[in-house]
Parts: C-alpha cells; sequence; structure tokens
C-alpha cells in the first residue's frame, strides 16, 4: 500500500511539471501570435497605403481597433 501511494504521489509531481511546462508554452504562443497578429496589421496597413498611393488616392490608411 505504501509503494502505490509513493507511485501515485510521483505520478502527480510529474504530472503537475507537464501540467506547468504546458502554460508555459501556451503563454508563449499566446505572446508571440499577439506580436504576429500586430505585424500583420501593420504589413496590411502599408500594402494598403502603397495601394492608395499607386492608385492616385494619397488618403491615410484609417486604424481599425
Amino acid at each position: 500500500m505504501a509503494s502505490r501511494i509513493q507511485a501515485l504521489g510521483a505520478d502527480r509531481s510529474r504530472l503537475a511539471d507537464e501540467l506547468d511546462g504546458a502554460l508555459v508554452r501556451s503563454r508563449k504562443l499566446e505572446r508571440v501570435n499577439r506580436e504576429i497578429a500586430q505585424r500583420l496589421d501593420s504589413a496590411i496597413d502599408t500594402i494598403r497605403h502603397v495601394l492608395d498611393t499607386e492608385a492616385g488616392d494619397p488618403q491615410p490608411a484609417e486604424e481599425e481597433s
């Protein structure tokens, strides 16, 4: 019985470590996702500005929030 309790404790510790690692990875992915979204928004605004300028319509791009 004691060995079974010890094994369960070891499993619990391992699972807790895996969960901590998964949470860290998830937070990092969320941060990187936000950074990429900001870069894409900036690139899209730049492309729109270039296309508007090429078309002879030099209006500033509207910012969407």
